[in-house]
C-alpha cells in the first residue's frame, strides 16, 4: 500500500466489498461453501483497516459494501 500511495499521491476513498457467491440458489447451493463465503468479509477487515490512517490524511471515506444481493432464492 505504501508504494502505491506514494505513486498516486494519497488515498481519497476505499471500497470494502469483499465477497463471493457460489452462483447457485440458496436452496440448491452447496452448504459447504457457506462458511467460506460468510468469512470472506471478516478476513478482509485488516486490509480495510489499513486504509484508515491514509483516509484520515485526505479526509477520504471508507465505503462498505456486501455481496448478499447476489443470492438467488430459486
Amino acid at each position: 500500500m505504501t508504494r502505491t500511495l506514494a505513486h498516486v499521491g494519497g488515498l481519497d476513498a476505499a471500497v470494502a466489498n469483499a465477497g463471493f457467491t457460489s452462483g447457485d440458489s440458496i436452496g440448491a447451493g452447496d452448504p459447504t461453501l457457506w462458511s467460506p463465503m460468510v468469512l470472506t468479509n471478516p478476513r478482509a477487515r485488516p486490509a480495510a483497516h489499513a486504509t484508515l490512517p491514509h483516509l484520515d490524511i485526505t479526509g477520504g471515506r471508507l465505503v462498505p459494501g456486501h455481496q448478499m444481493g447476489h443470492y438467488r432464492t430459486r
